[in-house]
């Protein structure tokens, strides 16, 4: 009878099979994390050599691989399979988290919000931390990269969905992380600014407008997207429509006159630019 078995990628790699935790070694760990980024495919005995040792593997690479299957085998049963060149697990041998994380984002992708914001808790409940943190390579790279843009699309979204329910406040805080681990993405500066103009805190949604282009026009020599711009422009006029008629924007109502110097000029001490006049006048008696 085949074992069930489950393996964690998004996040330090973790198999259970039949419900129990199994503990595996890093070149373990490694050699499934190769074998599943082409589940359904197989993968030879050379490519496996790469992905483990890098571009230059040792001479015993190949019995080391097959030795490593070997112990695989026997803590996950027989959900490796022989074929030349190589070696697959097929499509459904093994449950994968981030199968289910992949599907959880696409089906809150086309929900109703309430649904949309269930989806995506269920989705970043699965995100443990960086994907295949056992193995190296262009390849593990590009896979670690899809899964992180799937949480971030998973972040974005749940917030947009919770800006639709109305829980503008329940968002800003976690926008506010996205934003610093994301300091050149636009998305995220979009939605924070519409969370805090909701939860009026109109001022510091234009501040973090600002901040934002300042960080695009220093790093990048670019401006901001035009929808970014046109919801800018839009809060702007809000502020605006604010201020009492016939002040400035951005100055207070009651703001106090500036004083009117009132202090009269020093007496001098002796007349100034008359010497002629003074010779000409008589003496006092």
């Amino acid at each position: 009878m085949r074992k069930a078995v489950r393996v964690l990628l998004l996040g330090p790699l973790e198999a259970v099979v039949d419900g129990a935790a199994v503990r595996l070694t890093g070149r373990q760990r490694a050699l499934l994390a190769a074998l599943l980024l082409d589940a359904g495919c197989v993968v030879s005995v050379e490519r496996l050599a790469e992905r483990l040792w890098g571009a230059d593997p040792p001479p015993s690479a190949a019995p080391r691989v097959r030795a490593l299957v070997t112990e695989l085998r026997r803590a996950l049963g027989e959900a490796i399979v022989t074929r030349s060149p190589g070696y697959l697990i097929p499509e459904g041998a093994v449950e994968v988290d981030a199968d289910a994380f992949g599907a959880l984002v696409g089906q809150a992708g086309g929900a109703e919000p309430e649904e949309a914001v269930a989806a995506y808790d269920r989705a970043l409940e699965l995100w443990r931390g960086d994907p295949y943190p056992d193995l190296g390579g262009p390849v593990a790279e590009a896979e670690r990269h899809r899964l992180d843009e799937l949480r971030i699309q998973a972040i974005e979204g749940r917030a947009q969905a919770q800006l639709e329910l109305g829980r503008h406040q329940a968002v800003v805080a976690g926008l506010t992380r996205l934003v610093a681990e994301q300091p050149l993405r636009e998305r995220p500066y979009g939605l924070l600014m519409l969370a805090l103009h909701r939860d009026g805190r109109l001022p510091e949604a234009l501040r973090v407008y600002r901040e934002f282009r300042d960080r695009l026009v220093r790093e990048l020599g670019v401006e901001p997207g035009k929808d970014l711009q046109s919801l800018h422009q839009r809060l702007l006029a809000e502020t605006a429509e604010a201020e009492p008629p016939g002040e400035p924007p951005g100055e207070p109502a009651d703001a106090p006159a500036a004083p009117v110097p009132r202090q009269l000029p020093p007496v001098t001490g002796h007349f100034v630019g008359r010497e002629a006049e003074l010779r000409a006048a008589p003496a006092a008696p």
